[in-house]
């Protein structure tokens, strides 16, 4: 029975990413990323040096030169096929990553009904799964960081041969397409030599210590093309270049414009606060109360060591550091997965307090997964602008916090100006690229041209906030797309 759920659960979420993976427009940034899958590409099968040249050269490249060879092999050529064929990878890979979580929750807990539940959790996060369909590096990178740590979870426990050339392989997948994905080798070796402290098969422990570290270095170095020629220099100019990415620009956070150089220490915390279902932040602070009672009775689960790690280490560095952030909390999707996995730690500790705390927990949770499905089913495909009751009590949240900042709902926008735009041929201007792309995802979006003229335009998309210059001549938007009461794109005719 449980295999039999558990198979059906899996089949159904594939069944659903195959038929909504068409409804997302393009974003802002997969223009760009295709390119450098393109130049990586090139690079490798043709030994072109522009990618030597970009900006975005130490940009992680494994999953979007998997994408451009996708596209490079099926011979793909309209825009839509290209991009709809990579938000459906882009979801595969995802995929592929919920399948490990599952296996990698019922490692941990040992139980396949807390791993359904998590997987499902994982799912049913609003944002998360908005994304997973068109963020190629985003949650490209977490779904790898979960693979990576399932596997890392399998080399502590069993130790063999075969669980050290998986994790290897699995954690530099993970650091070439963002090199954060350094501390999983770290927390993984770290507390490989916690388990075996008292062993007295030193040699044995450093031998697979050594194994691992040169696996991983050397599968680093395969899928990463910009340290072939200088590994060990150009690695550092990478991870110099990504501890600190030079990209400025603001985003609105409770009420104000923060630069991305200058964001406050509380940056992530606040937008994973709001955009989180509420319930999964309880658990997880049910979760911090478990771990440190736990090691107070000396009872500290060891395999969650890492798990907390995942979660505050790479939180601890961006505040440290002051790294740039900006778009939201898109670059710190990664540490997701570890806070779900310490809030269903949490949800355990709980529900063995007693038969009432059991009860009441187990109700929580079935009414916060119902009203989400309600909620992403309502804002679909909208849903990575959700935000949770708590983003509501500064005031309005369009006023408040940075929604369609990738204009991803330019192909629904699109589709609306196709029904009621008369002209056969409508030039269109807007904030962003992919103003330029989504029109090509748009039924009925043929009749469309962009243009950077704005005397010869005679729509403007924005997705962002009012242009000064249409607010200083008093135009009002023609059309406003609202999503759960917030505007999230609008359409000024110019002429």
């Amino acid at each position: 029975m449980k295999k039999a759920l558990v198979v059906i659960f899996f089949i159904v979420l594939l069944i659903v990413g195959l038929l909504l993976y068409k409804d997302f427009g393009i974003s802002w940034d997969e223009p760009l990323q295709r390119d450098l899958g393109k130049r990586v590409f090139n690079y490798v099968h043709h030994q072109d040096p522009k990618m030597l040249r970009s900006k975005d050269k130490y940009y992680g490249p494994f999953f979007e030169y998997i994408l451009f060879l996708a596209e490079d092999s099926l011979q793909l050529s309209t825009v839509r096929e290209i991009y709809e064929t990579r938000h459906l990878l882009t979801f595969l890979f995802f995929y592929i990553s919920t399948i490990c979580f599952y296996f990698l929750v019922k490692e941990l807990f040992g139980s396949w009904k807390l791993a359904l539940l998590g997987t499902l959790l994982l799912v049913l996060s609003p944002r998360i799964f908005a994304h997973s369909f068109y963020n190629t590096k985003d949650l490209a990178f977490m779904s790898a960081c979960i693979i990576a740590f399932y596997f890392l979870i399998q080399f502590l426990k069993k130790q063999s041969y075969i669980s050290i050339i998986l994790f290897a392989l699995t954690a530099a997948i993970a650091t070439d397409i963002r090199i954060m994905a350094l501390m999983i080798p770290a927390l993984g070796l770290a507390t490989f030599f916690l388990l075996t402290l008292k062993s007295k098969k030193f040699v044995h422990v450093l031998t697979l210590s050594v194994l691992f570290v040169g696996l991983y270095t050397l599968f680093v170095y395969i899928f990463f093309p910009i340290l072939w020629e200088d590994p060990v220099d150009r690695f550092k100019e990478a991870f110099e270049t990504m501890a600190n990415y030079n990209q400025k620009t603001a985003t609105l956070y409770f009420g104000k414009s923060v630069s991305s150089f200058k964001v406050p220490w509380h940056y992530t915390l606040g937008w994973i606060a709001v955009t989180t279902p509420v319930l999964y932040i309880g658990l997880f602070f049910s979760g911090i109360v478990a771990a440190v009672l736990a090691l107070f009775k000396r009872k500290f689960l060891i395999y969650m060591l890492p798990i907390f790690g995942w979660f505050v280490l790479p939180l601890g560095a961006v505040i440290y550091f002051k790294s740039t952030l900006y778009n939201g909390w898109r670059q710190m999707f990664f540490i997701y997965p570890a806070l779900l996995l310490i809030s269903i730690y949490g949800m355990t500790w709980l529900q063995s307090l007693n038969v009432k705390t059991k009860k009441l927990v187990t109700y929580a949770v079935v009414v916060q997964i119902a009203l989400v499905i309600i909620t992403m089913a309502k804002l679909h495909p909208h849903h990575y602008v959700y935000f949770n009751e708590i983003a509501k009590l500064p005031g309005k949240i369009e006023e408040n916090f940075e929604l369609d900042y990738w204009g991803n709902s330019g192909k629904q926008v699109y589709e609306h100006l196709a029904k009621v735009a008369t002209e056969e041929q409508v030039y269109v201007i807007g904030t962003h690229l992919s103003t330029e792309y989504n029109m090509h995802l748009a039924e009925g979006g043929t009749k469309f041209v962009f243009t950077k003229d704005s005397s010869q335009a005679t729509y403007f998309i924005d997705h962002r906030s009012k242009p000064k210059q249409l607010s200083a001549s008093g135009k009002i938007p023609v059309y406003t797309l609202v999503v759960d009461g917030n505007s999230i794109a609008s359409v000024y005719k110019l002429n």
